[in-house]
């Protein structure tokens, strides 16, 4: 295991404050940090009739998931930072790279969805918490 510290990062206000803790306890415990968001591409393909192309909202989803790592990379100045976008379903793409580089610990956003909704659609914090194999910092 790694001294890297992974921050989810999904734009959401859960989200932003996520990104502060991360970068608080990187700071703290001598970390980097590793600032990862998720774009799903298959939420993204059910736009048929849409005026634009799944390639032309895939881009523009990419392209808002980059300036979120670039202005959370900016709250993290003077520690070491990398950003990266995955692909795929929020839960399982973000499982499969911490089982693929075990960093030191994650921390993530609590998104605030009812239970119903959680129950139903999931829930990526709720998700990590149950099947990371590194501790979870889940923030609310």
């Amino acid at each position: 295991m790694d001294n890297r510290i992974v921050v989810c990062v999904d734009g959401s206000e859960a989200g932003g404050r996520a990104v502060e803790a991360g970068v608080e306890l990187a700071r703290g415990l001598g970390s980097t940090v590793d600032f990862v968001a998720v774009v799903d591409l298959q939420q993204l393909s059910g736009m048929d009739g849409a005026l634009l192309t799944d390639e032309q909202v895939t881009g523009w989803q990419v392209a808002v998931r980059n300036r979120q790592l670039e202005a959370a990379k900016q709250l993290a100045s003077g520690l070491e930072t990398r950003c990266r976008v995955l692909q795929g379903n929020a839960s399982n793409a973000l499982h499969a790279d911490l089982e693929h580089a075990p960093p030191r610990m994650v921390v993530v956003g609590r998104t605030g969805k009812g239970a119903v909704e959680a129950w139903f659609m999931g829930s990526v914090s709720r998700y990590l918490s149950a099947r990371s194999p590194v501790p979870v910092l889940v923030v609310g």
